[in-house]
């Protein structure tokens, strides 16, 4: 292989209010280092909570789709509209699934509004066309941080 070494992607979770679209936080991490997005979310989920900041509802793609999470939202007294996997267990999120299965996805996705993701899909486009997708960093430390850097400059900017 030429050159020796891969390029190394950063993973970033970040929290955005609806109504406000304010950035609430945000959390890198190099690929394969660090926690999964869902343990990040629950740990968010549970700090907002902590700090006395209302959590209504989480929107969240099918990443989101685990338990931690819907025990992070249970304990924060906060609602999912996470997209559910078709063959999901009950576990957990046993409610969230039956009522899935029942409605069926059209009609759970209208209920839960979880359409509303794309306010967060949104913030990720805009960090891209304003900074560029490439980080300048290349240490394991320096990208994540400027990754980190420049949502909360963007947010700032706003």
């Amino acid at each position: 292989m030429y050159g020796g070494t891969r390029r190394k992607f950063v993973k970033v979770v970040i929290m955005v209010d609806v109504r406000t679209r304010r950035l609430l936080s945000v959390e890198a991490s190099v690929q394969g280092e660090g926690p999964s997005e869902p343990e990040v979310a629950a740990s968010e989920v549970r700090r907002l909570h902590a700090k006395g900041k209302k959590v209504v509802k989480l929107y969240g793609d099918g990443a989101y789709d685990s338990d931690v999470v819907f025990e992070a939202l249970a304990d924060a007294g906060a609602e999912a509209a996470i997209r559910i996997r078709g063959n999901a267990r009950l576990g957990r999120r046993g409610e969230e699934v039956r009522l899935r299965l029942a409605l069926g996805y059209r009609e759970w996705a209208e209920l839960t509004s979880c359409g509303m993701r794309w306010i967060v899909e949104a913030f990720f486009s805009a960090v891209k066309r304003k900074f560029g997708e490439r980080l300048r960093a290349r240490s394991v430390v320096g990208l994540p941080a400027e990754a980190m850097q420049r949502f909360r400059a963007y947010d700032l900017m706003r």
